[in-house]
Order: structure tokens, then sequence, then C-alpha cells
């Protein structure tokens, strides 16, 4: 019962310090075991900053990388119009073989990491003798969205890292809750026992679900998922 699951959210925890907090400073007997209670409270707004701030930073890489790797998509898209343009709609001709294997769907299907790799060999083909002058230009505008990809790749990489180091210091918070918590109960005990108390009047100094102003909910982090297109693509011709 004093033992909080550290799967419940920052403010649940918060609202049981609060709760527990003001109850033993009412008391004139159990004023003396508030302090810790005090001291986690002050701490929980650096805390909490941190956590919206790392939940922030993690959901702005993740649509960066979705737009990004839209970006790319778009970049190679408008290479194999060209492309195809520039052969006639042949896709036997040998510039189209040595720039695309196959449909544009089967190049732009990758997430960006692996997108962006995809990109670099187009890159490289672009600099291949048979290909015509009319498509050099994309060779500027893919390295331009390749350096985009990898600087968005860098920055998720970096905000995912900042959110573990904030949930690893979320967790030894509601670590020093628990711990606080089950010593108040200890020695609450201790003072009924000497008061000819009973139990119940120990208990009385956590909330419980009867009480509770807000329901428990569950922290997990999930990741943003990208939205799917609203209009189908439709395949180049």
């Amino acid at each position: 019962m004093r033992v909080i699951d550290t799967k419940f959210s920052l403010l649940s925890f918060w609202q049981q310090l609060v709760f527990t907090e003001a109850a033993l400073l009412a008391h004139p007997d159990t004023v003396a075991l508030a302090a810790p209670f005090t001291t986690l409270l002050e701490s929980f707004p650096a805390l909490q900053g941190a956590d919206l701030a790392t939940r922030r930073a993690l959901l702005q890489a993740q649509a960066h990388a979705t737009i990004g790797d839209q970006n790319l998509d778009d970049g190679l898209r408008k290479l194999h119009s060209d492309t195809l343009s520039e052969v006639t709609q042949d896709r036997e001709h040998g510039i189209f073989k040595a720039l695309f294997s196959s449909d544009i769907g089967a190049t732009v299907r990758f997430a960006l990491a692996r997108q962006l790799t995809v990109a670099q060999q187009l890159v490289s083909n672009l600099s291949l003798s048979i290909i015509p002058p009319a498509l050099t230009p994309h060779i500027t505008k893919l390295e331009q969205l390749i350096a985009a990809g990898q600087a968005v790749l860098l920055q998720r990489k970096t905000a995912a890292f900042g959110r573990t180091e904030a949930n690893l210091g979320t967790l030894a918070w509601k670590e020093d809750v628990n711990a606080v918590r089950l010593t108040a109960y200890g020695a609450l005990l201790g003072i009924a026992a000497k008061t000819r108390r009973p139990k119940t009047w120990a208990e009385s100094f956590f909330m419980s679900s009867s009480n509770a102003t807000d329901a428990i909910e569950l922290e997990v982090d999930t990741p943003a998922t990208p939205p799917a297109p609203l209009v189908p693509t439709p395949p180049e011709t």
C-alpha cells in the first residue's frame, strides 16, 4: 500500500506527496515527519520541467524526421519523373537503369535512415558520364536534402538520449518517494503503538483511492507514429 508502482505518472506521485505532507503537518505528533516530503515536493517542478522538455524534444525530432523523409521522397520522385521525361518514358534505357532499378514506389518505401543511403547512391550515379546535363542539377538538390536528413537523424538521436536521461531521473525520484513513504509509515505505526491508536490512524496519512482527486494514470513513452498520407500517390507512367 505504501509503495507506488513506478509505472504511475509523475503527477500521481506528486498527488500522493501533497496529501501526506499536508496530513503530517496538520497533526502535532507528526509535524517532524513532513520534512522529507516537503523536500521531494520542492524538487518536483524541475523534474516535471525536464520531463516535459524531453518529451517535447523527442516529439519534435520525430516530426522533423517524418517531414524530412517526405521531403527526400519528393526529391527522389522529381528525379524519377525528370529521368523518365529525358528518356521518353523508356524504362529500359541505359540512363534510366543507371539510376533506378524499378518503379518509384520501391525507391521511396524506406524510412529516413535507409532512404538517405538510397539518395547517396543516386547522387553518386548522377556523376556517371552517361547522365545528361539536364539531370545533374538534381545532385545539388539531393545533397541538400541528404544533409537536412542527416541533421534530423542526429537531432532524433540526441532527443532520445535526453529522454532516457530524464526517465532515469524520474525513476530515481519515484524510488525516493517510495522510500520516504515507507519510512514515514513505520514512524507512524510507532507513534500509533505508543499512543494506543489503531493501525488505521497511521494509514489515514496516505491518500487512498476513495479520496484521490484524479484517477491514477500510467506513464508510458509512446513514440509518435507518422500519419498515413491522406491521398495515395498515383503511379507514374
